[in-house]
């Protein structure tokens, strides 16, 4: 590994300086972060999936890859707030 890499990967080590960042960043450029650094994608999945809002429908449960997705971050996310809009679709008639 070159020195810039690892020196970057020291600073997102620091605690302080990692919390400053994340301040300035959005969820975009964090995200960008996690895909463009490897060795940084550990630090900042958690705090990018640590509240995450979801809009399900009624076809969200039956897709797998969705579920997959789901099971993933599942284990980052300490706050979940999800919405579930109510239709024809999201009642069983019999």
């Amino acid at each position: 590994m070159a020195p810039g890499p690892q020196l970057f990967y020291a600073l997102w080590q620091t605690e302080d300086v990692r919390e400053r960042l994340f301040n300035l960043l959005s969820k975009s450029e964090l995200a960008n972060v996690r895909l463009a650094s490897s060795a940084c994608c550990n630090l900042v999945t958690k705090r990018l999936f640590l509240r995450t809002h979801i809009t399900f429908t009624a076809s969200t449960f039956t897709k797998p890859p969705r579920i997959q997705a789901l099971s993933r971050i599942g284990h980052h996310i300490e706050h979940l707030t999800f919405n579930l809009p109510h239709s024809e679709a999201t009642f069983c008639l019999r």
